[in-house]
């Protein structure tokens, strides 16, 4: 089985408006990996990547409007250093409310668990105790 490393097609016009994010970023296609990849140009050759772009499970994903939808909203110079953090803050408080709505959960579960265990502890079936025995 052999595997196809040609480059997909990029949507049309994609360069020009990659360009109009920045006038130096640019798309490559990475062969081995089947990815594309949004890259920096700086002037003194190669600059940072900084993106990879994958599907669920990370899959091949083609060029679309998502990718020039999250290049804008990481433009820190366009959105200014305040949208950043408010940006940020945002995320950090997400982040947090999923992991208490996670330990919340766990919690719960735990609580029930020993309520059922509380049930079978006050009421053990076939256990006589000592003051029914004397009673017989």
């Amino acid at each position: 089985m052999s595997v196809d490393y040609s480059q997909p097609a990029k949507p049309p016009n994609w360069d020009k408006r990659i360009r109009e994010i920045h006038p130096r970023l640019e798309t490559r296609w990475n062969a081995p990996r089947r990815r594309w990849e949004i890259w920096y140009d700086a002037d003194m050759g190669r600059g940072p990547r900084l993106a990879i772009v994958v599907g669920d499970g990370k899959t091949y994903r083609p060029l679309d409007e998502r990718i020039l939808q999250t290049l804008r909203a990481g433009d820190t110079h366009r959105v200014g250093p305040r949208a950043v953090c408010e940006i940020m803050d945002a995320e950090e408080e997400a982040y947090f409310k999923m992991k208490q709505a996670e330990l919340d959960s766990m919690t719960e579960a735990a609580a029930r668990e020993m309520a059922d265990h509380s049930r079978l502890v006050q009421k053990p079936i076939g256990v006589t105790t000592e003051k029914e025995m004397k009673r017989k």
